[in-house]
């Protein structure tokens, strides 16, 4: 069966979720898909999987629990028939649905933001290996 990696924007609560429970529910994800390819035909694959991250990104910052709180970015991989693929026409062309929960098994890497450094506006992502659960949830917790 073919994965897709899938980037899930998260707030504290899913943050912490995904720990106690050992996996997530969310609506929306975030991948290459043929509408991303379509929109960008000059990136490569790696170029493409930035730009899906920072459609998560972007999303978690939209809807951000408060102003302090840290938004993480899960990158998992799922399994392709549990994806609707047919985003929105008004969705970034990255945006898919999840159609069953993501397991804790599947996720590969937490990215943290990092608040904005010397007049950058857009926050850097640091990266965290999914066995650093525990301490981004720490993170998370405390926010900025």
């Amino acid at each position: 069966m073919h994965q897709c990696r899938v980037y899930l924007p998260l707030g504290p609560a899913g943050v912490r979720t995904l720990h106690q429970d050992k996996g997530i529910r969310v609506a929306d994800g975030y991948a290459v898909t043929t509408a991303l390819e379509r929109a960008h035909p000059e990136e490569d694959e790696e170029g493409l999987e930035y730009l899906a991250l920072q459609d998560a990104l972007a999303a978690g910052l939209a809807a951000r629990e408060s102003r302090s709180s840290l938004v993480v970015v899960v990158a998992a991989d799922v399994p392709s028939d549990r994806l609707d693929l047919r985003a929105p026409a008004t969705s970034p062309p990255s945006r898919l649905a999840l159609r069953d929960a993501v397991a804790l098994g599947k996720v590969v890497a937490l990215h943290v933001e990092e608040p904005p450094a010397g007049g950058s506006d857009e926050p850097d992502l640091l990266w965290y290996d999914v066995t650093e659960l525990a301490e981004v949830v720490r993170l998370t917790a405390a926010g900025r």
